[in-house]
């Protein structure tokens, strides 16, 4: 029988829209290989930690033109139980929050929204325990690797939900917020986003909140923050931090990417660069695939090391594409143009092993494929979340 979001409740009707397959769907396929490389590659993903820096491990509405507002304004965003056990991830960090998660106002990055979306959906992760567990600490992964479950870490992607005030830090602490970017896209109280034309990089106030989260053990994250904002936090943080879903700007001009200059000067402070896997940030060509993905990675290898290089898809189940322009619309951006409509093999959490299977085809070895699908994610959260 397929798992079901909240099915503890017994009433489907908590879930007011259709929702997209988080198994079978029509983007799923499998990266063909010849058969020895597919045998080490399905030992390899079933061994290792596999861990995902950022995703989004829910399943969107079919017809998300139609339903994505009913949706977002639901207060119940459907977690894709089948397809996190598809995947084989060991755990991974999940975005609560944000365009998905707005019950209570139109416009996204409430903080009330935020605690609601965390307290609902984890409540739902807690009554799934066959397939996922709550991750707050290292011992988690090791946790759910012993009993083949997905530990679900909770990131929220804008600290600007705190406004001026430094305690709420201490509350998503609290309600198991592990890792938090700073701003997304855009400024605000804290540090500058990386849509912004002009760069400020930390305010007074976000140097308060870069020692704070240093002080709880909370990951920065600076995916969608500037290269300002990064190189500020270089100087004053005493852990290491992410950039837990971007590309290299040197195969990707994309506003999120980062130069070689950054890749380098993160990799000397002990960060992690996670390459992502989205139809038109991987690529601006017509046809995207894991392939792209694998350039990337193999470019920040050769930037950054080995040691410094992990996944971040920022993917989910269902039509990505559809959730832009629907964030689009609701952001009043101009229509413009997507060139490519998915990331082939690398569309969905559930096509996980895919990553495994194409490093393998790279020929990476198996000691360096670990670190990249997991190890040298494991060892960022030893230095930071403990």
């Amino acid at each position: 029988m397929p798992r079901s979001a909240y099915s503890y409740l017994k009433d489907p009707s908590v879930i007011p829209v259709e929702l997209a397959p988080d198994v079978d769907g029509p983007l799923d396929c499998r990266l063909e290989l010849p058969e020895n490389m597919e045998a080490r590659a399905v030992k390899l993903h079933h061994e290792s930690v596999v861990f995902d820096l950022h995703n989004h491990v829910h399943r969107l509405a079919d017809n998300m033109l139609r339903d994505f507002e009913t949706y977002a304004r639901s207060g119940r965003i459907a977690m894709g139980y089948d397809g996190i056990a598809k995947s084989g991830m060991t755990a991974c960090f999940n975005g609560y929050g944000g365009s998905a998660g707005r019950r209570s106002s139109p416009q996204a990055w409430q903080f009330e929204d935020i605690v609601w979306d965390l307290g609902i959906r984890q409540a739902d992760i807690a009554h799934h325990q066959d397939v996922t567990i709550l991750g707050t600490c290292v011992n988690d992964v090791d946790k759910a690797k012993a009993t083949g479950c997905c530990a679900v870490f909770a990131n929220v992607e804008n600290a600007g939900i705190i406004g001026n005030e430094i305690d709420r830090l201490d509350v998503l602490y609290g309600l198991g917020v592990r890792c938090m970017g700073l701003s997304y896209n855009q400024r605000n109280t804290i540090a500058d986003g990386s849509n912004e034309t002009q760069d400020g990089g930390l305010s007074r106030f976000g140097e308060k909140v870069v020692v704070r989260m240093n002080r709880l053990g909370m990951l920065m994250d600076f995916a969608h923050s500037s290269d300002r904002a990064i190189l500020d936090t270089l100087e004053i943080s005493d852990a290491p931090c992410c950039i837990s879903h971007s590309v290299p700007k040197a195969l990707n001009t994309h506003p999120k990417a980062k130069s070689d200059d950054i890749l380098r000067a993160i990799s000397d402070a002990g960060w992690v660069f996670a390459v992502q896997s989205v139809p038109n940030v991987t690529s601006s060509k017509k046809e995207q695939s894991i392939f792209d993905v694998a350039d990337q990675i193999d470019h920040c290898v050769e930037v950054m090391g080995i040691d410094h290089v992990a996944i971040g898809t920022d993917s989910m189940f269902g039509d990505h594409l559809g959730l832009h322009k629907c964030i689009s619309k609701m952001m009043g951006h101009p229509a413009k143009p997507f060139v490519g409509e998915y990331v082939k093999y690398l569309e969905n959490p559930g096509e996980m092993p895919n990553l495994t299977r194409v490093l393998v085809s790279r020929g990476y070895s198996d000691d360096d494929i670990r670190k990249l699908i997991g190890i040298n994610v494991v060892k960022l959260l030893e230095k930071t979340i403990g």
